[in-house]
């Protein structure tokens, strides 16, 4: 798109810039190339007529070429010197001529870049509008702008088209999309923890607002924070508005007007979306019900009916249209007929019309994901609510196909709003009495049915976080009348506010804690199964047996699981994820189970638990996650015949003493023993392993190790009876991290370490072999071209060799506690 030539002293005597020159005239010529002269040390007019040392230059050249040749280096070179350019004699430093250039570019790219928001409808005139209230040009203050209007107007699509239209002319950028929900469910605390980091790009910085101020003082930043309820969500999540350097814009979108008020937006800098005109609002809905810009000439009475209803919301538009796709006039006017028979028709109203027009599956998959999942990534949806007669995916993608659904970031499921509440209001319509209602998800519902054991037949999802309701005492036949319920999850979360997501925030709840790869021992401050808090999850009281008399359930996750074993009568032959962490059980079942679609066991933190039974008869099983089970004694030798096994997590089982050395999983990822004190042999690491988590176990050698394992890292901490390493570790063509800190038998390191060409963090904390620095050891070091962070603390160091410069990519380095003189 841009062609950026540097025009030097010696340019002109190479014949290969001059032919390149040749092809880039060409190409402004044939295609509108953006050209762009830089004149660095020489005179614009000896370039443009070859004068001086560009003259001389040419001399040689008519001597040794064609003449033909030459007259076209010359044309070239005339006609980029007339462009306009940047000339280095007219600004005082390289710094700020560079400065300049990259900042024109950016600016030029900005303007020939295919926008991905180009097809929006109506959409180029709200972001020239709005560009001209954020005022770009006023570099000496900062300034904040609000975007407000109903909810499906178009608020989100329109921050998100400025924002990549501005950002390159930002030092800091960062968009926080939907600051209410995320707030909602991971918790504002935690959304802070990760924006700061995620703004200054550094995973260690400080979230406090007092940092933020000091931090961000001196920085032009560009921040968006979409769909904000109240001022509290923009404080505890980075502080005032006005603590961002000279020049900054902060953009703020909100339903409500007087919010951005209360944020201290002032009414000259609001913007209001409004809907679209009917010209715009025709062609968007068009684009839905025809797939083309035009509508048919066939409906143009009927159109002019849906234009009324849609009252130019966007989303309304989509949605309709997608419903009336490919239907026919009869379909039309039936559809309307039923809008028009309320006589003040409703956004919502219009947006009921596409769930009226769905199958039952795709109905029952709506409802699912507009209570309990929206924001879930697709993988887990489609496992839990995957049918016997209907295949999940399937009705995912004909939601998507009728825009009641996106598919966002970490092919996550999203929903509008507007449309989880009609979905929400839809099963609450369904009777007066929650028992008789086919999905539960507030605990004042859930608590009136259960503790009168009220249950029925009708319901078939339950969803109760634990900490809002009141002490409860189950009778066995509070599930037993709930004959078709098919999700029942008892959750928990302490700081978080989340459900299932993960310390990120970022993606679903993979089953399991993530927690391991921070490599701590402390339970991490807002992930659901590190913080169980046991005053909740014992608010809960089974004082008898429970009975189930379901066979249909696919997930079922409790928190806090009251009894020692599962119901007697629990034989879910459709279960797909069993998850009670922290439970009182002590074995799961005697006996064989056969459970061919259950993909996934969490049993973490259930300190109770002896031994798990044969798992020969669940033969799909993709993740064992036995974490924190202190008791646990035995693991069946039916794991290393897990075909499909993904990961086997058994960090913190202090009583395990043996596992099969071979594990015949060809997908198995994540292999975690950390803390395993009586385990005194480990499988072998195979092909498929990328995280191995040996740390803290009493290992004396490593196990065999594949020569062409994908191994991503290898953590060997305090691993105190370690001799030595294999050399064929240095054969891990994929290893980037490596810690063998507190490994104090360990006396020698591999002599092709140095092989280890994508290592980049390697961990050598209180290491007591050589010296490193002057004995063989640093040398090897040295050839680890990759390595952004070594951790040296606690070595003995006494000085540093001159070839740590050698460390090309290195980042962070720790030298803590050593003895330098």
């Amino acid at each position: 798109m841009i062609a950026v030539i540097v025009f030097s002293k010696g340019y002109v005597t190479s014949g290969w810039c001059l032919e390149e020159l040749v092809k880039i005239i060409e190409c402004k010529k044939a295609r509108d190339l953006t050209v762009v002269p830089i004149f660095y040390q020489v005179d614009p007019s000896h370039v443009r007529d070859q004068k001086g040392t560009f003259g001389e230059a040419f001399v040689n050249h008519e001597e040794e070429q064609r003449s033909e040749k030459v007259m076209r280096w010359r044309n070239a070179l005339n006609e980029a010197a007339n462009l306009s350019g940047f000339d280095s004699s007219n600004i005082r430093s390289d710094a700020e001529l560079i400065e300049n250039i990259v900042q024109e570019i950016l600016e030029k790219l900005n303007k020939v870049s295919p926008s991905e928001y180009k097809d929006f409808v109506g959409i180029e005139s709200k972001i020239q509008e709005l560009e001209l209230l954020v005022r770009l040009k006023l570099k000496d203050v900062s300034r904040s702008v609000g975007i407000w209007g109903v909810s499906g107007i178009g608020k989100t699509t329109l921050a998100r088209a400025v924002f990549s239209r501005i950002s390159s002319q930002f030092e800091i950028v960062y968009f926080q999309g939907n600051v209410r929900e995320e707030s909602e469910r991971v918790g504002l605390n935690h959304s802070g923890k990760k924006l700061i980091p995620a703004i200054v790009k550094d995973r260690w910085a400080v979230s406090e607002p007092t940092f933020t101020i000091s931090r961000f003082r001196n920085k032009k930043i560009l921040i968006v924070f979409d769909e904000v309820p109240c001022l509290e969500q923009i404080e505890k999540l980075i502080g005032h508005l006005e603590c961002f350097g000279c020049g900054s814009r902060i953009i703020v979108t909100a339903r409500d007007k007087q919010v951005l008020k209360i944020c201290g937006v002032s009414s000259d800098n609001m913007y209001e979306v409004k809907g679209l005109p009917s010209d715009e609002a025709l062609k968007l809905f068009s684009r839905y019900a025809f797939r083309l810009d035009e509508p048919r000439a066939d409906y143009k009475d009927l159109l002019k009916r849906v234009m009324e209803f849609a009252k130019g919301v966007p989303l309304a538009l989509k949605v309709l249209g997608s419903s009336l796709f490919e239907k026919t006039n009869i379909n039309w006017e039936s559809t309307l007929y039923n809008l028009e028979r309320n006589p003040n028709p409703m956004i919502q109203d219009v947006l009921k019309i596409s769930y009226d027009g769905l199958d039952r599956q795709e109905k029952t998959i709506f409802l699912d994901i507009a209570c309990f999942f929206a924001g879930a990534e697709e993988k887990f949806v489609t496992e839990i609510l995957d049918d016997a007669d209907f295949e999940c995916k399937v009705g995912v993608r004909n939601l998507f196909d009728k825009s009641l659904i996106t598919i966002g970031g970490c092919n996550s499921i999203e929903m509008h709003d507007l449309l989880q509440k009609m979905g929400e209001e839809i099963v609450k319509q369904e009777s007066k009495d929650p028992s008789k209602r086919s999905r539960l998800w507030h605990h004042d519902d859930i608590f009136h049915v259960l503790r009168r054991s009220k249950g029925t037949e009708a319901i078939e999802c339950v969803s109760l976080d634990i900490s809002k309701i009141k002490e409860i005492n189950l009778k066995c036949n509070a599930f037993l009348n709930m004959q078709n319920l098919r999700f029942l999850d008892f959750y928990c979360p302490k700081k978080s506010g989340c459900r299932f997501w993960d310390m990120d925030g970022s993606r679903w709840f993979d089953f399991y804690c993530q927690c391991f790869l921070l490599d701590k021992d402390e339970n991490v401050d807002g992930c659901p199964y590190c913080s169980l808090d046991e005053e909740n999850v014992s608010k809960v009281r089974a004082l008898q047996g429970l009975e189930f008399s379901s066979h249909n359930i696919r997930y079922f996750r409790w928190f806090g699981y009251p009894l020692d074993s599962l119901p007697s009568n629990f034989a879910p032959e459709n279960l797909c994820a069993l998850i009670i962490p922290g439970s009182n059980i002590k074995q799961l079942w005697n006996g064989l189970q056969h459970l061919e679609k259950l993909k996934h066991i969490n049993l973490m933190h259930s300190k109770h638990l002896l031994r798990i039974s044969n798992l020969s008869m669940i033969p799909n099983l993709e993740s064992l996650i036995l974490e924190g089970c202190t008791s646990l004694i035995e693991v069946p030798s039916s794991i290393q015949c897990l075909n499909k096994l993904v990961m086997l997590n058994l960090k913190g089982c202090k009583s395990l003493g043996s596992l099969p050395t071979d594990i015949h999983s060809k997908f198995l990822t994540h292999l975690i023993l950390s803390g395993c004190s009586n385990l005194k042999t480990v499988p072998k690491i195979t092909f498929s392993m990328i995280y191995v988590y040996f740390d803290r176990t009493p290992i004396t050698e490593l196990p065999l190790i594949e020569c062409s394992s994908r191994l991503s890292q290898l953590n060997l901490e305090d691993c105190s009876r370690l001799e030595s390493l294999p050399s064929t570790i240095c054969e891990l063509k994929s290893l980037a991290y490596l810690c063998i800190s507190g490994c104090s038998k360990l006396v020698n390191l591999p002599q092709q370490l140095g092989n280890l060409n994508r290592l980049q963090t390697l961990s050598l904390s209180r290491y007591r072999g050589q010296d490193l620095m002057v004995g063989s050891v640093w040398p090897l070091l040295s050839y680890l071209s990759s390595l952004s962070e070594l951790d040296l603390s606690d070595c003995q160091i006494t000085r540093l060799p001159d070839s740590l410069s050698l460390l090309c990519s290195l980042e962070r380095l720790n030298l803590s506690r050593n003895n330098f003189e």
